[in-house]
């Protein structure tokens, strides 16, 4: 099945973990950690150095564009020497090396892909993505300058849309415009010419937005796509019909980012097909929307739809070994640890960081910034840990903890084996509820601050705030009453079950009816996605993949089956 690659970017934000304000000072300090931990300093003037020494000038450039060319020399030295200087070179050489593998070339191709590897392996590109947040943070003179030089260089494309946010951060202050903004509307490089007209159509006035406009007739169909989207994050229904005007003209590898969007603007009258995987149906896709269009853009209100919170499209995943049990060194007497690890990867399934040597996790949630929060099932602990698996805070329970939800207000949402509580941030029990009949797959919060608990048995409970049920009943689904099962309630108050023995996913409404249900492979795991997908892990097949509305496959990351792992649970961010 096709893969869905570079990453996601939908409608809907990370959880954050108190107000605003306090998160973004949590984030910051997280941002100087990472900095920090790679031995660099993490003022404004080191920022700037950061990221210039990682741009490479003219005379760089030709050398690249020399050594790649070298790759398919007939001399075996020239060869060889190429290799090694442009792994010295590093991400800056990526965008030739890439060409070079889809050249015609065989040898070149794959001492290119070789060189490719071996950069990968180097690479931090989670200190990128932090020092640019960072530098977006301090606005120190040439910070636009820099951030936009370095952008074509950029190792992925995680990497490219975190230096663009911290451009668009950064690029208006107090209502003007940087100048090297407004110069790079011109560039050669259309990645520049986007990521410049992104952050005045973002972060500026009318005047820039009317700016960033123009570039809705780049020669680039990437730039305008780009263009478009900002716009109409910015709330500028002109941009709606220019973006389905520029439909056809989208790249396979770009396609998701408007099938993410367009639902949300159509709302319950947006047309009811996906974009396939195909161009036949892709044009399907286009047709349909063209039609919308037509008939609903007069009618769109775009000051009534939150589009300003951004996700980036990584997987996290959680990854069980219960093969093999160990015995801790200085652990408990008689205590045993199943090893387990949790990992995230992009959508095209490289893996941006992972924390190993856990006690059985169940559950885990992406706080923000080199932030998780995970459930140890048999360590009967939650801990908050940065992605180097340093534990930043921890709260053990007497009883086995099966999953954990840190909610809007700070409070976090405990699911115990058959009991909910609510902590607030200083660990202290707000809110308890105690299931008469036993294990508890699933817990959330509605928008009406109802608490919604699933049962093992199907059976789903609303309780106010003060623990007293208000609504109660059974959804007739069988689920498997197996540890790390995960059940997914949504906001409007229903839930989507994961139904192991019947092979099904399905999703019941607040009064218990059936509304949605499709055929998944042993399903253990599920959650819901922005753009109306379901994400679903199977423990026995060792996957996790994504579902259209109709059941169809449009993503999948496949475990080693020959490894004795399982995935246990996936979430995206």
């Amino acid at each position: 099945m096709r893969r869905i690659l570079s990453c996601t970017l939908t409608l809907l934000g990370l959880v954050i973990i108190a107000p605003r304000a306090r998160a973004d000072g949590e984030e910051v300090k997280a941002d100087e950690e990472a900095v920090r931990a790679a031995g660099l300093d993490t003022d404004g003037a080191a920022l700037v150095d950061f990221f210039r020494k990682r741009t490479p000038g003219e005379k760089v450039r030709q050398n690249i564009e020399a050594l790649v060319r070298d790759l398919g020399s007939k001399s075996f030295k020239a060869r060889q020497n190429a290799c090694k200087e442009l792994v010295v070179i590093g991400p800056p050489a990526f965008r030739l090396l890439r060409a070079a593998v889809g050249g015609s070339d065989l040898e070149s191709s794959r001492r290119a892909q070789r060189c490719i590897d071996e950069i990968e392996r180097s690479i931090q590109p989670d200190l990128i993505a932090a020092a640019a947040r960072l530098l977006a943070q301090r606005r120190p003179p040439q910070s636009v300058e820099v951030l936009l030089a370095y952008l074509p260089f950029a190792p992925d494309e995680h990497v490219s849309d975190e230096v663009r946010g911290a451009v668009a951060r950064a690029g208006v202050l107090k209502g003007k415009p940087d100048d090297a903004l407004l110069k790079a509307l011109d560039d050669q490089q259309a990645v520049r010419r986007s990521a410049a007209a992104e952050a005045l159509a973002l972060s500026g006035g009318e005047k820039e937005r009317k700016r960033a406009k123009t570039l809705l007739k780049d020669p680039d169909a990437g730039v305008r796509l780009r263009v478009a989207l900002a716009l109409i994050e910015a709330k500028d229904t002109d941009a709606v019909g220019a973006l389905i005007g520029l439909l056809p003209d989208v790249a396979a590898e770009q396609r998701w980012r408007v099938e993410q969007l367009l639902p949300v603007l159509g709302g319950e009258r947006a047309p009811a097909i996906g974009a396939g995987t195909t161009d036949h149906e892709w044009k399907r896709y286009c047709r349909e929307w063209s039609g919308w269009w037509r008939e609903h853009g007069a009618k769109i209100d775009l000051a009534k739809l939150d589009l300003s919170r951004r996700m980036l499209g990584l997987t996290m995943i959680l990854q069980l070994d219960t093969r093999r049990m160990v015995r801790p060194v200085g652990g408990k007497v008689g205590g045993i640890v199943i090893p387990g690890r949790v990992f995230e990867v992009g959508m095209d399934g490289k893996v941006r960081w992972e924390i190993n040597d856990l006690n059985y996790p169940t559950d885990a949630q992406v706080l923000g910034p080199n932030r998780i929060l995970i459930t140890e099932y048999r360590g009967r602990q939650i801990s908050e840990r940065n992605f180097k698996g340093a534990v930043l805070w921890r709260k053990e329970f007497p009883n086995y903890v099966f999953g954990a939800r840190r909610l809007a207000n700070g409070h976090t949402l405990v699911n115990l084996r058959n009991q909910v509580v609510e902590l607030d941030r200083g660990g202290k029990e707000v809110f308890r509820y105690s299931s008469q009949t036993g294990g508890i797959i699933a817990v959330g919060k509605t928008r009406n601050g109802h608490t919604v608990v699933v049962e093992y048995t199907g059976v789903c409970l609303h309780l106010d705030e003060s623990g007293r049920e208000v609504k109660k009943f059974s959804t007739g689904a069988v689920t498997l009453g197996s540890i790390g099962t995960h059940a997914d309630v949504l906001p409007n108050g229903h839930v989507v079950i994961p139904q192991y023995s019947q092979n099904k996913v399905a999703e019941y409404d607040a009064k218990g009816r059936k509304v949605w249900e499709v055929s998944a492979n042993r399903p253990t795991a599920v959650m819901r996605l922005p753009n109306g997908n379901t994400l679903v892990t199977s423990r026995l097949s060792r996957s996790v993949e994504e579902i259209d509305r109709g059941g169809r496959q449009v993503w999948q990351y496949q475990g080693d089956n020959a490894a004795p792992n399982y995935m246990l649970y996936a979430r995206r961010r």
